[in-house]
């Protein structure tokens, strides 16, 4: 744009030399493959919808061919830490399961799969990995790989057929040699016909397709276009493959039959008959890769002005330095945001760096680092202390109040309490190389099957905000946060109870969890009953019981990741 029209530029020393749009809010449709069709059109065999268990998790699955399925208005909140389509065999996700990836990356490595952002209402086809097919998997899931999380997901019914190419007889001769070798219905819009051959004597004649017995003009039938998606009059071939396509707004599966047919002499001279019941693909032939009118884009890309200047570069003690400038008010009001000066308003001025695609583009990425691993939604509360560090003594017992979900049918609302030597947790989803390394102190029993079970179970309360939709990042202080917290809990049942006594032998350091999900706690400090550090006290919330003494948790060395939390779990403990 002219320099001179502009009165103040801004001239910030950032990461890249490189501005991005807003429409990098909608960086996720850049990776789609967006669907397009009509009311009613064909989209295959239907599985069902999406069972919600978290993170709003919807849409309806459809098997469009043995390898792929259709998901139509998918959506999903895009809060937890990851996820990723999973499938597996089973009564229930498990991880054991397999990513199916979506989007694909950039590069086309599908080791490395990229995790699901929000969507809302979004039509997407996601398809197995190679030698998997619809037959050898019972479920499609939206899992947490992180925190083995099943988010939502629908079962594959055993009887399901997938759709599939369907042979079908080619061209009887009647007229004009009109023949051809077996046809092949690739999907509801396509049909190969190998070996065609027409002598190109006949007037107008055109491929047709109509219901009916026999093929004829006098009723319904649609003129369908050549190889070469022409309606003109057919021409000569011979013992030529040619591939036909069905006009948009009609499906081969509404037809009876496909002829090569003379509308001046109203003569059939040849047709293929169709089975009707045709259990082929949808041809999602609508079906099209956001091609840059969307997402991480340059300005230019759409129909904008690209306001960002280069002006220097360094690298300095290992640090990369770019220097950039634009101007405050940019010329592309569509995109770009004007950037207040002389005035009170906060701004902020945001760089980002990351990966490039094959045409120099920034591609979608992200990045983050937190002390602990983050939960996947939710986390305990310990007497109005969120996943706090909390101390103990050897030799004292301690009694905890669980109200963490006893909903086995939704694995989502069901969190039973343990305590281990794992930082993470989860020991009910961890295969069993995985669970002899972990040693378990409080929460488990051997059941009367011989398997091991949570004991540390109870009815469902959770802190959720009194403000609906209000983001726990638009708070300025923890306590602001949890006085807009109030106590739901479950009409039905009653909190559980669970009891730990600290051994002489227990670790320095331990971690309460849950026991069918990962990284829902925090540590446990074990000391000496005879040493002379006592547990700190702190501001956490007395849990009284029948004159018991109060568990204290210390407030120094509490970890509040609030920007992280969406629901959260109640726990209650007192110590004897």
């Amino acid at each position: 744009m002219d320099k001179r029209s502009v009165g103040n530029w801004l001239v910030v020393a950032g990461l890249a030399p490189y501005i991005l749009s807003r429409a990098t809010q909608k960086w996720w449709l850049d990776n789609l493959m967006v669907l397009q069709y009509g009311t009613g059109e064909y989209l295959g065999a239907k599985v069902g919808d999406f069972r919600n268990f978290a993170h709003d998790i919807k849409g309806t699955v459809y098997v469009v061919d043995e390898h792929r399925f259709l998901i139509k208005g998918f959506g999903y909140d895009g809060t937890a830490p990851d996820a990723f389509f999973w499938v597996g065999t089973g009564g229930t996700p498990t991880p054991q399961g397999t990513i199916v990836p979506y989007p694909i990356r950039e590069d086309g490595d599908r080791s490395k799969p990229k995790k699901l952002e929000r969507a809302d209402g979004l039509d997407l086809v996601i398809k197995l990995p190679d030698g998997m097919t619809v037959k050898d998997i019972d479920y499609l899931s939206v899992y947490c790989e992180s925190y083995t999380v099943n988010f939502g997901h629908v079962t594959i019914p055993k009887s399901l057929d997938p759709p599939k190419e369907t042979v079908v007889d080619g061209f009887a001769t009647r007229r004009n040699s009109v023949k051809s070798a077996s046809a092949t219905v690739v999907d509801d819009a396509t049909i190969v016909v190998p070996r065609f051959s027409y002598d190109g004597r006949a007037s107008e004649a055109h491929f047709i397709a109509g219901k009916g017995d026999t093929p004829s003009i006098s009723g319904d039938y649609v003129i369908i276009p050549d190889e070469q998606g022409r309606k003109t009059p057919l021409r000569q071939y011979q013992s030529e493959d040619i591939t036909l396509q069905i006009p948009e707004g009609h499906s081969i599966r509404d037809f009876n039959w496909l002829a090569v047919y003379s509308k001046a002499s109203d003569e059939d001279l040849g047709h293929i008959t169709l089975p009707l019941t045709l259990n082929v693909p949808p041809s999602l032939k609508n079906m099209k890769a956001c091609d840059g009118q969307r997402g991480v884009c340059p300005d230019t890309r759409l129909q904008g002005e690209n306001d960002a200047e280069y002006l220097s570069g360094d690298l300095q003690d290992g640090v990369m330095v770019f220097t950039y400038r634009r101007p405050l008010a940019a010329g592309d009001g569509r995109w770009d945001m004007r950037i207040p000066a002389g005035t009170t308003t906060a701004s902020s001025v945001i760089a980002a760096i990351g990966s490039l695609n094959d045409q120099k583009e920034a591609m979608y990425h992200s990045s983050s680092r937190t002390g602990r691993r983050p939960s996947w939604g939710i986390a305990w509360w310990i007497n109005g202390q969120l996943i706090p560090e909390i101390f103990v003594e050897r030799g004292k017992t301690y009694h905890f109040t669980v109200e963490g979900g006893d909903d086995e049918e939704n694995p989502a609302r069901s969190h039973p309490f343990y305590i281990t030597s794992s930082p993470s947790g989860g020991y009910g989803q961890k295969s069993k190389p995985e669970q002899d390394e972990e040693k378990v102190y409080a929460g488990v029993r051997l059941g009367s099957s011989g398997l091991i079970e949570p004991t540390g179970r109870g009815r469902l309360c959770e802190y959720v905000p009194r403000t609906p939709g209000k983001s726990a990042d638009e708070y300025t202080t923890f306590e602001d946060y949890k006085s807009d917290m109030k106590l739901d809990c479950a009409p039905t049942g009653r909190a559980g109870q669970l009891t730990w006594t600290v051994l002489p032998d227990t670790p320095d350091e331990v971690y309460y969890q849950c026991y069918t999900h990962r990284n829902m706690g925090w540590k446990i400090h074990v000391m000496g009953a005879s040493s002379s550090e006592t547990p700190a006290t702190g501001s956490s919330q007395s849990a009284n019981n029948g004159g018991a003494s109060t568990f204290f948790s210390s407030s120094s060395a509490t970890v509040i990741p609030v920007t992280l939390l969406l629901t959260l779990v109640m726990l209650k403990v007192t110590v004897f």
